[in-house]
């Protein structure tokens, strides 16, 4: 009887933590409390913008015009260290717009992100904000380019996820945490090599917005993990 309840112990071991296995190591951060965990980093160069921790959420408040594109940077980002290979990046955002302009100028977004050069001439983006759009956007070589674009999408509650697989990038967004993720695209980024990675919020005008990040998810193999379970839903219980 108590061989067999061993056996029966270890399949049901096996089973929960398979889900955890199969994607990977995951670096999770619920934003709770009223202060950042310490790898973090806010930067915003303009000075107009200003974050909270609070109530479970990220928020930060965007004013006046804060861009990011090939040769400036004036963007307000929160960046933690990146892990090295193939990984993956998600969160859920909520976008209080321009009262007037609505998202027009402006992408809130989950970034890849290389700080060698100041500004820097290397960094992607799953973004929402334009026209009603889920944009991937880059800088390559100093260069910008808008890699991929989905219309219509006028949700400003919803989910963005990037992969990096290579130098292949996939961008990729759902509405609700239960729907199938829908791929915007992918983009052959050949000279990026991200060093840090997290969020940023821009505008090219000037606006007024708050954007706000309810999670931040790392999954890769050399992530180093701070999780302990995976639930079928998807959250992360942490240590």
């Amino acid at each position: 009887m108590r061989s067999r309840l061993s056996v029966i112990l270890a399949c049901f071991t096996f089973m929960v933590f398979l889900p955890a296995v199969s994607m990977g190591r995951v670096w999770h951060d619920d934003f709770i409390g009223t202060t950042l965990d310490s790898g973090w980093k806010f930067s915003n160069v303009t000075g107009l913008c200003t974050f909270k921790v609070v109530d479970g959420w990220f928020s930060i408040t965007l004013k006046g015009a804060n861009d990011i594109w090939g040769g400036t940077d004036n963007s307000a980002k929160l960046l933690r260290n990146a892990p090295a290979g193939d990984f993956t990046l998600e969160t859920h955002i909520k976008i209080v717009p321009d009262p007037t302009s609505k998202t027009q100028n402006t992408w809130t977004t989950i970034i890849f992100f290389n700080d060698t050069k100041a500004p820097s001439s290397d960094w992607l983006y799953v973004s929402r904000g334009g026209a009603d759009e889920v944009n991937i956007e880059s800088v390559q070589n100093n260069t910008g380019n808008v890699n991929a674009s989905l219309k219509n999408i006028a949700d400003m509650d919803l989910y963005l996820k990037g992969e990096k697989i290579g130098q292949d990038y996939n961008g990729y967004y759902r509405i609700k945490n239960t729907d199938q993720w829908i791929k915007v695209g992918t983009y052959k980024h050949a000279t990026l090599t991200p060093n840090k990675v997290g969020f940023c919020v821009k505008s090219w005008a000037d606006r007024s917005i708050v954007s706000s990040f309810d999670y931040f998810d790392m999954t890769g193999g050399s992530v180093e993990s701070n999780v302990t379970a995976v639930t079928k839903n998807e959250k992360l219980t942490t240590k």
